[in-house]
């Protein structure tokens, strides 16, 4: 269990029902391992939502190439990859795994090839490492 898993539930169907489109868009939660998503009666997804998550698990590499592998083109990706600092004195993963600090870079180019950047645009300087990001699957 978590409370900002939970929170992102509660607010999305409140979203869904406030603005009533229960006919137009079905909402599936589901809490998964970094290795293996969940499969939706072999449809590919349309949005993907993966917040605070990469910078905990040992293989943001393997994340993404699940993700790209179940996501049709077109379908919408919505990320951050947390960049927390290692402050002196804490031990050396800090709060981020040193294996996900390590593929940051890999994350990104696999997410370059096989993606477009819709949110914040390529000409926006990258001030803050840690905004969310928007990315569309394209047909690679």
């Amino acid at each position: 269990d978590c409370d900002h898993f939970d929170f992102a539930k509660y607010r999305l169907n409140k979203i869904v029902n406030d603005r009533n489109l229960q006919n137009n868009i079905s909402l599936n939660f589901e809490t998964v391992t970094h290795d293996k998503l969940p499969e939706f009666n072999n449809e590919k997804v349309d949005v993907l939502f993966c917040f605070e998550v990469l910078e905990h698990v040992p293989s943001p590499v393997a994340v993404i190439n699940n993700i790209k592998a179940c996501m049709k083109p077109g379908s919408v990706y919505i990320e951050n990859f947390i960049k927390h600092s290692v402050k002196e004195g804490e031990d050396e993963d800090g709060p981020d795994l040193l294996s996900a600090r390590n593929e940051r870079e890999d994350y990104f180019d696999i997410l370059n090839e096989y993606f477009n950047l819709l949110h914040p645009n390529k000409e926006m300087p990258e001030v803050n490492p840690n905004i969310t990001r928007i990315w569309q699957r394209n047909n690679t």
